[in-house]
This record gives structure tokens, sequence and C-alpha cells, in this order.
């Protein structure tokens, strides 16, 4: 830094140069800038320095050209990224650990560390000579950020835009969480896997023979939760007799898990239609699942996603654990939406009481071979059993998670979702209105995006993070109370005015709500931090936030002449919400929204 520029933000500094300007401007038309916080776990980056400085030459223009251009910086400070930091310091690998080691010690340690680099950010900013108010900033886990995201909450969940449902997610047995699609395509390894083969009875003869299907499968972890198979209805399969064994996979796949065919009869040849409906006994009987159509259990079923160019033509259905899985079973009528699915690993991967022989051994060991895991446990009872074909590694690419660098899984998770998928149409109309520069991130790969979003999932199972407001009847679980703030959860639990100082998980969850005979108690979900990111405008306001400025206002939301959103306050201020006049991001959060 020069001798001039050190002058320079020194007399800035001194002569409070920056907030004379925002003070010169106050009264002409606002300019609305939305500023994307960073984590301040670390110090400044190339690319925080690069965007922060394009986000000053605009907004300095913004200013000369007579507009008020508050410039309010803020701070995320929820999430992985700080839980992940901490639980390395503390050495702790499972939600069991976090739970042990207590709740309000393990948000507190996260508490302390996330502002560790604020000073320093503030220095590096100041010496780049970004003008940026950190004095009235956001900081994503106050009270006021937390209010505004919960007002945020309640007002999608009053729309009836808030459900409860499962879906098929990848999901970090370390972190203990499901990732978004985003963050599971950051780490994709080249792995080495157990290629499985199994065969399974039918129950009843096929072609006047005592017939066995092939089967394959990548997870043999995952048979226990078994409920169907599935074959393509259009692929050609064969019956064939192996010595003194009858077999039927798919004509294509033949020569390849025989390997050498010469002792191959081929009886008759098929299509996959035939199979349709046929039952077969399972090789393990542990699962506990009560479907919706008992006929439907351990038959098989059809659906154009099983090929021939691999396997045998035939896998397994476990809707615990498989996208495709839960789709059949759930189209096929064997599950439905509301239905308890058997799902015998607790939240960091290891065998829960399900199956109580087998408790506490871990699904897959991918690099401790010391102690038995439940993939290999498969194997040797489907050995013992008599349905253990061969076994054979393939070589694949497979997301890792990009925290721990551990291998996910996908696995059923119980979610609270907000609605996109009906409103698909409105967003990328809305989308052509924004101006992209360049146009080709938002009119081609951001629009098609938008075209195809599904259902957003927007509950975490952890704990450093904004609570979802949603207080369950601890007697009747569709019965739920959503809480829009502090204040509003004082006045339902009967706490006096103002008693609430902190919205985390250790000051709200022991708080019940008692109504009508019934009693209700907070669900232990935390929201995703994208949502916080999505609630930003509302929680940005300064320090305060919008639950604060309504509180404050005798008007609420205003629709101005652009048909905007504002707040008008009792002092007559004026507070612009939506929509941004500027907003300068990274290419990877196009990817990540």
């Amino acid at each position: 830094m020069s001798i001039t520029h050190q002058y320079i933000a020194k007399f800035w500094q001194e002569n409070n140069i920056f907030s004379k300007s925002i003070e010169q401007n106050k009264d002409k038309p606002t300019f609305n800038f939305y500023d994307g916080p960073p984590f301040m776990t670390g110090l400044p980056h190339y690319g925080h320095i690069l965007a922060g400085l394009i986000k000053d030459s605009v907004l300095r223009f913004a200013h000369d050209s007579g507009h008020n251009v508050p410039r309010h910086s803020g701070s995320d400070t929820h999430g992985l990224p700080i839980e992940f930091e901490i639980e390395k310091d503390l050495g702790i690998k499972t939600t069991e650990q976090v739970l042990t080691y207590g709740l309000s010690n393990y948000n507190e340690a996260c508490r302390s560390i996330v502002m560790r680099y604020a000073t320093e950010w503030e220095d590096q900013m100041g010496k780049l000579g970004r003008w940026i108010d950190f004095k009235n900033d956001y900081k994503t886990m106050t009270k006021e950020f937390m209010n505004s995201t919960w007002w945020v909450f309640k007002q999608l969940f009053d729309k009836g835009r808030v459900y409860e449902g499962v879906r098929i997610m990848p999901y970090s047995t370390t972190c203990g969480t499901p990732l978004s699609n985003f963050e599971t395509q950051q780490n994709y390894q080249e792995v080495q896997d157990d290629s499985l083969y199994l065969t399974l009875q039918l129950v009843n003869q096929f072609d006047g023979f005592k017939v066995s299907v092939m089967v394959w499968t990548t997870t043999p972890w995952t048979l226990p939760a078994n409920c169907a198979l599935c074959v393509n209805s259009a692929i050609e399969y064969v019956l064939v007799k192996n010595d003194t064994e009858y077999y039927i996979l798919a004509n294509k796949m033949l020569s390849s898990v025989f390997k050498a065919t010469s002792n191959i009869q081929i009886l008759s040849t098929f299509t996959g239609d035939k199979l349709i409906g046929l039952k077969y006994q399972p090789a393990f009987t542990y699962n506990t699942i009560q479907p919706a159509n008992p006929d439907k259990l351990y038959s098989i079923m059809a659906d154009p996603y099983v090929s021939d160019d691999s396997g045998t033509g035939i896998v397994h259905l476990a809707p615990s654990y498989g996208d495709d899985d839960y789709r059949v079973c759930l189209q096929n009528g064997l599950i439905t939406k509301e239905t308890k699915l058997f799902q015998p690993l607790d939240t960091n991967g290891f065998v829960n009481s399900d199956i109580p022989n087998l408790k506490g051994m871990f699904y897959k060991n991918f690099k401790d071979k010391s102690s038995q895991d439940l993939n290999t446990y498969v194997v040797m009872e489907l050995k013992k059993l008599g349905n253990y074909y061969d076994k054979r590694q393939i070589t694949h690419n497979y997301p890792f998670c990009w925290r721990s660098d551990t291998p996910l899984i996908y696995r059923a998770v119980s979610s609270w979702f907000v609605k996109v998928e009906d409103m698909r149409d409105k967003l990328t109309t809305l989308n052509k209105q924004i101006n992209w520069v360049p146009k080709s991130v938002g009119q081609s790969r951001f629009d098609a995006w938008l075209g195809s979003a599904r259902d957003w999932g927007v509950s975490r199972s952890r704990f450093w993070g904004t609570p979802i407001p949603i207080w369950r009847n601890i007697a009747d679980e569709s019965d739920v109370i959503c809480v829009g703030s502090s204040y509003e959860l004082e006045e339902l639990a009967g706490l006096a005015p103002g008693s609430i100082k902190d919205l985390h998980r250790h000051f709200v969850d022991d708080i019940e709500i008692h109504r009508n005979n019934k009693v209700y108690r907070r669900i232990n979900e935390i929201l995703d931090c994208w949502f916080e990111s999505g609630s930003m405008p509302y929680g940005s306001i300064g320090l305060i936030g919008i639950v604060e400025l309504l509180r404050n206002s005798d008007t609420g939301i205003e629709i101005n002449n652009q048909g905007n959103p504002i707040i008008r306050t009792r002092d007559g201020q004026i507070h612009h919400i939506l929509p941004a006049d500027f907003i300068a991001e990274g290419l990877d959060q196009t990817r990540g929204w």
C-alpha cells in the first residue's frame, strides 16, 4: 500500500467521509443494493477482492449520478462451514457426540469463531478503498435477522407454500445432514466398489421350472431394506439352465454374467413385461415396512430406467436408499408419500435398533477394514443363505462430501419443503425481466435450471442455524403451529415480553406452547442456511430487520407506485425491500441456486 493510499484511507476514516456521502444523498432516490455476505472464518481472498471492487465501482457511480446508496455489509454466520471447523477442533464425528458434548456448548463454540476475522475484513476493505457500512451490518446469527427469517418462513407457510414430505437426497453420514444437489457436484471421485450378483427364487414356478432371478447391485448394504425388484418391460430376457439351476436375466448380459457360455442352455426368450407382478422370496426379513399394497411387496415391477448395458438387467429396489427406487415403488402403489419406510441406519450411517443384532455396525468401511461393516456382513450372509452368486469390482465416479471428503449415500430424508414446481413458469417469466451480465448466464443456464426446479427441501438435521419455527402437537403429528417471530413465541408460550434474547436451538428447543389442553414442542430441524440467504432482503435492513421495522410501523408493508414492497415507519422513513437494483455474485451462486 503506497504512502498516498495510506494517507487517503486515513483521511477518509478520520473525517467520516463515507458516512458524510451517505448523509449527503439520503433524500435522493434509493439505489437498492444487496451484498452477498461471506463467511468470516477466513481472510479475504482474490475472489472477494475482485467482487468487492466491482461492487464498489458500480455503487460509487450510482451515488455520483444522484442516488441514495445504502451499503450494509453482511456476514453468513450459520451452516456446515462453521460446524465443520468446530468439529475438527473438538474431535467430534457423530451426532451422538455433539449431544454428549451438549447442544449449548456446541453452539456457543460455533458462535465464538464466526467473526474471528471480522476486524481483518474491515481493515482490508478499507485499505482497498471499498466503502461499505460495517457499523450497521447484518449477521445471520443475530436475533433480529433470525426473526426476519422466521417471518419469511411464516409468510410462505400461511400461503400454503410449505409442506412436510420425504425425498431421497444425497446425504453425508459424517456431517449427519442431507446436501443440496449443488454441493453433491463439488467432489466426485473415482472409486472401486463391490459389484454383487445374487439370486432370489421366484415363489411360483416359471414355465414349469423352479427359477431364480439374477439380481445385480453395487450397494449390498441396502439389501436389508429391499422391497421389490425392477426390470425393463422392453428389454429382452432369457430363462437359462446352468448345470442344475435355472435363472432369469437380460439376454444381452448373459455372456458377461456367466463368462463362459458353453454350459448355458437358453430355454426361452421374452421381454420384461412377462415378469411384472411375479413374487420372489427376499434374502432378508428385517424389513418392517407397512406397505400401502401388501400384494406389491417382494414383487417384480418395471421401469425404463433399468438398462441391460451392465449388471443383469434386474435391480433391487430399496425405497429408503435410492431416488429411482422410491419413485418406482411410489408409482406402483407399494408405498405412498405417507408410508413409514424401513431405515436401519442412524443419522451417521450406523445400524440402529431396527436390526438389533447388528446395532452399531457402520454401513461400509471405505478405508479402515479392521472392523466388520454392514456391506461385508450382507455378502457373508448371502453366502450362508445360498443367494450369493459372484462379487466383482467396478470402477466408477462417486460423490463425496465436499466438507468431510467421505462418500455420500442416498437416503430418504423427512424434510420441510417450499413449493417451487408449481411456479416454474412464473419464475422463468420474471427471470427474463432481469438484466443479466453476461446475458448468457441468466438466459440460458439459469433459465434452464428454473424451468426444471424441484420443490426446495429447506430443513437440515444440524445444530448451528436458524431453527425451523414449527411447533408440533405431541399427540398429533399433523397438528402444527408456525411461529413468525420471538415476540409471537413469547405470546404463545405465555412468556414475558422481550424475555427471549436469542433464537438458537439451545434457547428455544425447550419452550413449549400450551393451547386448548394440547402441548406443542418444536421440531428438531434447522433451516438450510441458503434459506437465510434468500431471506436477506428482509433481514438486511441495517441492524434491525423486517420484524423490528414492522413493529415500529403503522402501515406494515406497502406496495409503491412501481409495484414494489416498501416499509414506511412512524418517523416517515421509507425502507425499500425489493427488487434489488444491483447484485454482483460469483458464477457458483447461479449453479447453487
